[in-house]
């Protein structure tokens, strides 16, 4: 009977071991399923900034290509703005004066 007793002992010393290892588990587990959950949560915010990312790419491209064009279109308006002008040497300018006077006097002469 005491050999009995002796092992019941030993067996409840074993199953409060095992209690105490299981709530250490349990308390692990917990843990992990957190830094798991904060893990997805900066997951979700990183795909967040990457479609931002993508989307303002796009926007870049297309911003680009509009300074692209607007530059061509520019330039195009200062060669016709220019294939419009006369430059006459030898003609001193004068403040105020009516250069299709000059125009006139240089034509008759």
């Amino acid at each position: 009977m005491g050999e009995l007793i002796t092992k019941m002992d030993m067996l409840l010393k074993d199953m409060t071991l095992v209690k105490a290892r299981q709530t250490e588990v349990i308390e692990s587990v917990k843990f992990y399923g957190d830094k798991i959950d904060e893990f997805n949560e900066q997951m979700e915010k990183v795909r967040c900034y990457v479609t931002t990312v993508d989307g303002l790419e796009h926007e870049l491209m297309v911003v680009k290509k509009t300074c692209s064009s607007l530059k061509s279109e520019v330039e195009e308006m200062k060669q016709t703005s220019r294939s419009n002008n006369i430059e006459i040497c030898g003609v001193q300018e004068r403040k105020n004066e009516n250069i299709i006077e000059v125009l006139k006097k240089i034509g008759h002469e």
